[in-house]
């Protein structure tokens, strides 16, 4: 890819992640039906926090297996296309930030701030996780035609994905 069709798809990557405000999530366990749900998140250095109960089955699983699949997807009502609509589909790996922690407390302080007092009344909730996501990989789509496989805590551009590949 020439440097500035990359520029681009990279402008275009950041703006889905800074302007979507949650993650769907993803979780199969032992061949069963798979449990989904949602979070809220922050990213910060590369890596997506989440706080979350694990009251909800998909925050359960989430914490007992410790991988996950995780999608941002460009809000219908922004989308020129609702069957191509921007997303990022990805892999990540989980690590529990554990309480009484700097980080926990500064990464709460996030999250406040950029999603709003709920966190202080629900961060002392001891259901309730601070939960970090390490991205693996994954498909950036931006359009018809448009989706690139994706690497890393950067989602660095590999290649395009090609019809008949995954």
């Amino acid at each position: 890819m020439e440097t500035k069709e990359l520029k681009k798809i990279n402008k275009i990557k950041n703006n889905l992640i800074d302007n979507v405000k949650t993650l769907l999530i993803s979780i199969e366990s032992n061949g069963s039906v798979p449990e989904i749900g949602y979070a809220p998140f922050v990213k910060i250095e590369g890596f997506f926090y989440i706080f979350s109960s694990d009251l909800s089955p998909h925050i359960k699983l989430l914490l007992e297996i410790k991988i996950g699949q995780f999608l941002i997807i460009e809000d219908e009502n922004e989308a020129k296309n609702i069957w191509a609509r921007k997303r990022l589909k990805f892999e990540g790996k989980i690590n529990e930030i554990k309480r009484k922690t700097n980080k926990f407390e500064l990464i709460c302080s996030e999250i406040e701030k950029i999603h709003g007092k709920t966190m202080s009344l629900i961060k002392n909730f001891t259901d309730f996780h601070l939960i970090q996501i390490i991205p693996i990989n994954g498909i950036l789509v931006i359009g018809f035609g448009n989706a690139f496989n994706v690497l890393g805590k950067k989602f660095d551009l590999l290649d395009r994905v090609k019809p008949g590949n995954k």
